[in-house]
């Protein structure tokens, strides 16, 4: 609860504590399963712990279920020793913090539209100002998706084009970013359609693929 509340896009309410206020969703969490692993060293019993734990999300509206997703966390051994099972519990508990606001960004996504281009260099776009910002959750390094919005065979769909990430955030729905991938594209729709110029957030994927 505490790492979806620090993203800032969505608040939960305890079921416990905030008997009577208006939701939007529920969410069911589990831990299926902890295991442990046990070694030795001159010190005595070492242990590493491994969290199986499952996070569902349901619409109220339409009682439609819109994630349902199984995590595994496993504590990390590689700066530290644990002779307790709490202690290596505790640690993995702290790699579910890192894992949460990837599940943020995967199910409670933001949607805007690029304000302006408010740098461009040899035809490409380099910045750009988003209509996200603090009141969305959005934070500095987040990264999104940019799109424009087509027509074809009667279907609207929503093509990407490029990516930006988030430099500062500049209020409650405004924040600069950085374009990281396809400049010129970027730059030759707000030229052409900057009104079907969208953007949507998406999962930050660091290099341990959390």
């Amino acid at each position: 609860m505490e790492g979806i509340n620090n993203k800032g896009r969505v608040k939960v309410l305890d079921s416990a504590t905030d008997d009577g206020a208006e939701a939007d969703y529920t969410l069911d969490g589990q831990v299926v399963s902890i295991t442990y692993t046990t070694g030795r060293n001159d010190k005595g019993t070492t242990y590493s712990a491994k969290i199986n734990y499952q996070l569902k999300v349901t619409r109220i509206s339409d009682n439609e279920i819109i994630a349902n997703k199984t995590f595994e966390a496993t504590s990390s051994t590689l700066f530290s020793t644990f002779y307790t099972k709490l202690d290596a519990v505790n640690s993995a508990v702290d790699f579910i913090d890192a894992q949460i606001p990837d599940f943020v960004d995967e199910v409670f996504k933001s949607y805007g539209t690029v304000i302006e281009v408010a740098e461009v260099k040899k035809d490409a776009a380099k910045k750009v100002y988003i209509s996200l910002g603090s009141e969305d959750g959005i934070l500095k390094g987040q990264k999104l998706d940019v799109r424009v919005e087509k027509t074809i065979g009667g279907r609207t769909i929503n093509k990407v084009i490029g990516e930006i990430k988030v430099e500062s955030v500049e209020g409650a729905d405004i924040s600069l970013c950085k374009v990281t991938k396809e400049g010129k594209e970027i730059q030759k729709a707000m030229l052409e359609t900057p009104d079907a110029v969208t953007v949507v957030t998406k999962v930050n994927t660091n290099i341990f693929g959390l």
